[in-house]
């Protein structure tokens, strides 16, 4: 069954992807609503898996949107996931899409944990500032990955009333890098949040993901669950 989570009252997304594509909602604890998947194409698959026999497997060319605002990065959050990259349609003109809302058009940006860099092998959350849809893309930079194996990943952000921001990425475990930074993540409410594309058809996502989760109101890596 699914392992409890001392931070589940603080979950706004939690997608095991072990029995079914489907938010979650069997959580010790759990407070919230549970959110909508429509899925198109990914499939439950023992084929890798760093828990419960079973994954997501995305080919490459599926994804699955939720009903999950994508403005819900503002206070304190966390975004965290396992992820396994398959090697097949890897393009070094091509970026791979964990999760996020990122597209081409005013006011689609927002943010988005996805492979970049000059091959697009380095895991990277790129981000705008709140109410900047067509300004500076403001970027975390992780390691270059390798393909045909489990990662850890996380995400998390803080901000005040202060107009203090303070973001970390963190894999396996690891901070990569932190930025402070005086604003919220760009706020796209519209269309919400997407796993295994950027959420316009382009950066399709190839290989496994498990354990995606998403805390609003929780920003402390070591107490998120599941870490590495």
């Amino acid at each position: 069954g699914y392992r409890t989570d001392s931070k589940a009252a603080q979950l706004v997304l939690a997608c095991p992807f072990y029995d079914n594509l489907t938010d979650h909602t069997g959580i010790t604890n759990r407070t919230n609503s549970a959110i909508t998947l429509t899925n198109t194409n990914t499939t439950n698959s023992g084929g890798q898996s760093r828990f419960y026999g079973q994954s997501a497997y995305f080919n490459g060319s599926s994804r699955i949107q939720t009903s999950l605002d994508a403005d819900v990065l503002k206070g304190s959050w966390t975004v965290e996931c396992w992820f396994y990259w398959l090697s097949a349609n890897y393009s070094s003109s091509a970026s791979q899409s964990l999760i996020g809302h990122w597209g081409t058009g005013n006011g689609t940006y927002g943010w988005n944990l996805t492979t970049g860099g000059s091959a697009n092998k380095t895991l990277v959350f790129n981000f705008r500032k709140n109410g900047d849809a067509g300004g500076t893309v403001y970027t975390l930079d992780g390691p270059d990955i390798v393909h045909d194996r489990w990662y850890h990943v996380a995400v998390t952000g803080t901000y005040d009333s202060n107009n203090d921001g303070f973001y970390r990425l963190f894999l396996d475990g690891k901070l990569q890098e932190q930025m402070n930074f005086a604003d919220m993540v760009h706020a796209t409410a519209a269309n919400g949040i997407y796993i295994g594309d950027r959420g316009d058809g382009n950066g399709y996502w190839n290989g496994y993901i498990q354990d995606m989760r998403v805390y609003s109101n929780q920003s402390d890596r070591t107490g998120a669950a599941n870490k590495y």
